[in-house]
């Protein structure tokens, strides 16, 4: 969780690393990031822009298990733990059953 070193970088370590490279320090994973900024409802994620944060998880508990950057366009970009940094698509059927907000960090 958080990584953000040579041997491995994950979700919330991808996101981290990019918002701090930007003068911003985040919390160390996607539920703590979870917590930080304004909130984007489920419904709305056509009023994200470049550079919000998005959280997928556990839709029934809330948890919050992934984080990816929005890039626009329903377009994410975000470290799968088996494709590494890679761009999807807020489209896909995956990420829109685990949709669960977005959140703007100022």
């Amino acid at each position: 969780w958080g990584g953000t070193s040579v041997k491995g970088v994950d979700c919330s370590g991808m996101v981290k690393t990019a918002y701090f490279a930007n003068g911003v320090i985040l919390a160390r994973d996607a539920s703590q990031q979870a917590l930080t900024g304004e909130k984007i409802a489920p419904d709305a994620w056509r009023d994200c822009r470049k550079g919000d944060l998005l959280f997928f998880g556990n839709a029934q508990t809330g948890r919050v298990t992934h984080v990816a950057m929005y890039l626009g366009d329903g377009k994410f970009i975000h470290a799968s733990t088996s494709q590494g940094v890679i761009v999807s698509s807020l489209k896909e059927k995956y990420y829109t059953q685990h949709w669960l907000c977005g959140g703007r960090v100022k």
